[in-house]
């Protein structure tokens, strides 16, 4: 040990050992082994949740293994049920792992680290879901025995290192480096820069000592963490200069945060120590050769040593490391603080000084006052909701539109900053919403001529103290995206498809189409690729070209999605509303560049009569066009969506949501007209008998049997002796 040094020559000492420093990065011997494994596209057979895919996996000679996924479809399943979930299992020890679509997603399409050659996967599906499958084209693999230890930098005849469990310190799994919990904001991590890289994605706490034969042994998957790649900010710089600062996604079985579940991260120092000789400590998953027992191979471990000098951001010590330690804590004894990140070594049996970059890195310090990420502040966020569900249908005479705060999150509502947006065709203008309650809006909307179809959406201020006031709105993409509303007596409905239930469509794949056909569901997708992330109307599924995650777009085609036979030959003017998705890497302006065409047909497909054509890439839009404008209001009409992948090579993705035809009616039905066929009889009065006391449909606006709230003379949303004494007034119609 070094006693007495002047801290003129330990500057001096620091610039020559920093010349000659190396950096102390040994990742693990690991190997691709490839895979060839297919499900193809199962459902239960059986009546319970159950295994609709099962397979035990071995890869010979393994230490340790983590599964790649070229194809992961997780079945949808409507109702009250399970979401699909894929289980890995491991023979070696039973640890498991179990992912759903979100956490597959970020998880990278790849699985946990498991010790031993054998899992057993499984895809785990509700009865009713629809098809899943899974493709693995890959495992990586440590091999069955400890790599060579190249790089030793012990400072002095002996490696002093203890086994120790500090629940702050972690291990990149990929490379070995070590990383450490922080007291930022959200308890992220630190760790060196000429760490990151490929295939720096997991972080393991919690792991054991490496068994008898010196092989390193994993963590149990609950307390593995996939890095999230937004948050990363890291520099390479040399001595002084290398430090990266990342976070992670909470882990999907124990849903816990890496400092949720350790519960303890260490505190910054603001100043660099000096470098006068006091006790400082390190703590990492350094490699090890003969001199120590195998177990303590790449296990965590820790020495105290001296500071021997501290210039600018880069510190140099006399504690033991080695490869492996790069991104380890270097630890103030005194304090307790951590002082800076070790990133070189320098010692050897003959002197010389490990060396690391200091806290107070002025980069470093730029990247934590600017987080990303899963590092950063909450965005503070609300959402509204309509209680009577979403208003479609208007008072002529003037209605009242009530919205509710939910989801409240990181921030505080700014009560008086609720409007309704209302455009009747002069322009939006911002009528007041006046609070009625916890959380409850309301405003009123002006008199309209009957068939007026309005816009409409809501806004307001959530205000937090880390992003000030942050405007939300309702739909979410308002102004672009707004809510359309009718002004009428009652909308008489030809054909209403909110994709939750296949109403009998039918899918034509034209020649050449090799993937991408449209399908009904959840998005599954995720909106990494230019899917839609959600549906349009809130309802949960929609229509979407190939509902899976990863490489799923439209390939050739056209794919064409045809609705059934809708009669409108009753019906005076119709209105078609849908919504629509489109997305294209590859924009053009005509039928030779990837787009989307909307068809009408009113002799059964015999011909087809363009209504909406999109090349350029939107997000959910609502259209709404005058049937009679295109075709005749026959038995026989057909809709037709077409989507088209004509660029090579493109991603191409489309969607189609909140399907509707229907006719808007300006004059009120006869009082106790229930079922609307023009005649009050028996019919009407079962219908108020069955329905009988409070109604089941949402309250304003609709409850078919709730007579007087129906037609405007009364809002009790009750079935009661009113109504009935309605129905019989006029009993004959």
């Amino acid at each position: 040990m070094r006693h007495g040094i002047a801290t003129a020559l330990a500057a001096a000492l620091l610039l020559l050992h920093t010349s000659t420093a190396t950096a102390q990065f040994e990742p693990p011997v690991l190997t691709d082994v490839p895979l060839h494994i297919d499900s193809g596209e199962l459902r239960s057979s059986n009546v319970n949740r159950s295994a609709v895919f099962s397979k035990l996996l071995h890869v010979p000679g393994a230490a340790t293994m983590r599964l790649h996924f070229a194809d992961l479809k997780f079945g949808q399943a409507t109702g009250d049920v399970l979401e699909t979930e894929l289980r890995i299992t491991a023979l070696h020890d039973g640890a498991q792992q179990i992912l759903n679509v979100e956490s597959a997603r970020q998880w990278g399409w790849s699985s946990a680290w498991f010790n031993g050659d054998t899992v057993h996967v499984e895809l785990i599906a509700d009865a009713s879901a629809s098809p899943s499958r899974i493709r693995i084209d890959s495992a990586t693999v440590a091999l069955a025995q400890p790599e060579t230890d190249g790089s030793r930098t012990i400072c002095g005849a002996d490696d002093d290192r203890l086994l120790s469990t500090d629940p702050r310190v972690g291990r990149v799994i990929s490379n070995g480096c070590t990383a450490w919990l922080i007291n930022d904001a959200n308890h992220c991590l630190l760790s060196a820069g000429h760490c990151t890289g490929s295939g720096f994605d997991v972080i393991e706490f919690n792991y054991p000592i490496s068994n008898t034969q010196g092989i390193w042994q994993h963590a149990h998957p609950d307390d593995q963490y996939v890095i999230d790649p937004a948050s990363l900010q890291a520099v390479n710089g040399g001595t002084g200069n290398d430090w990266a600062y990342f976070g992670c996604f909470a882990n999907p079985q124990t849903t816990l945060t890496p400092y949720e579940a350790q519960g303890a991260a260490f505190t910054l120092a603001a100043i660099a120590p000096p470098g006068d000789e006091r006790t400082i400590r390190i703590t990492g998953n350094g490699t090890t050769n003969a001199m120590v027992p195998l177990e303590f191979y790449r296990a965590q471990k820790t020495h105290t040593g001296e500071l021997i000098a501290s210039v600018g951001s880069t510190l140099s010590y006399d504690v033991d490391t080695t490869g492996g330690n790069s991104g380890s804590p270097v630890i103030d004894e005194t304090t307790g603080e951590a002082i800076g990140i070790h990133t070189h070594g320098g010692c050897t049996s003959n002197g010389g000084a490990n060396v690391g970059t200091a806290s107070i890195n002025a980069g470093l310090l730029t990247a934590l006052a600017n987080p990303l990420g899963v590092c950063a502040p909450p965005i503070p966020t609300l959402e509204f909701t309509f209680p009577g569900g979403v208003p479609t249908l208007l008072n002529p005479a003037g209605d009242s539109i009530t919205v509710q705060v939910v989801g409240l999150f990181g921030g505080t509502l700014d009560a008086g900053s609720v409007v309704l947006q209302f455009d009747s065709g002069t322009g939006f203008t911002a009528l007041p919403m006046v609070q009625i309650g916890a959380n409850l809006f309301q405003a009123n909307t002006p008199p309209l001529p009957c068939g007026t179809v309005a816009s409409l959406y809501v806004s307001g201020s959530v205000v937090s103290k880390e992003k000030g006031s942050m405007t939300i709105t309702e739909p979410a993409t308002a102004p672009a995206q707004v809510i359309k509303a009718t002004a009428a007596q009652f909308l008489d409905t030809a054909f209403a498809d909110n994709g939750e239930v296949d109403l009998g469509w039918s899918v034509v794949n034209v020649l050449p189409l090799d993937g991408g056909a449209w399908d009904r569901g959840v998005p599954a997708g995720g909106g990494d690729r230019g899917d839609p992330r959600i549906d349009f109307d809130g309802s949960g599924s929609c229509w979407l070209t190939e509902n899976a995650n990863g490489d799923s777009d439209i390939d050739g085609g056209p794919t064409r999605l045809i609705s059934p036979l809708i009669d409108l030959s009753s019906f005076d003017d119709p209105i078609l509303n849908y919504a629509r998705w489109f997305f294209t890497d590859t924009p053009g302006g005509g039928f030779e560049f990837d787009h989307m065409e909307i068809e009408l047909s009113d002799d059964s497909g015999q011909s087809w009569q363009p209504v909406d054509f999109i090349s350029q890439p939107t997000q959910w839009v609502e259209k709404s066009i005058r049937v009679a404008d295109f075709v005749s209001l026959t038995p026989t009409v057909q809709l037709r969506f077409s989507a088209v992948d004509a660029a090579t090579p493109s991603i191409v993705e489309c969607g189609v949501d909140a399907i509707r035809i229907f006719d808007v009616e300006c004059t009120p039905p006869t009082l106790g007209d229930v079922n609307l066929d023009g005649a009050i009889n028996v019919f009407d009065l079962l219908i108020v008998l069955n329905n009988w006391g409070n109604c089941d449909a949402p309250c304003p606006p609709s409850c078919q049997a709730d007579i007087t709230n129906a037609l405007g003379t009364g809002t009790d949303c009750t079935v009661d002796a009113f109504d009935l004494l309605l129905l019989l007034s006029n009993w004959g119609g």
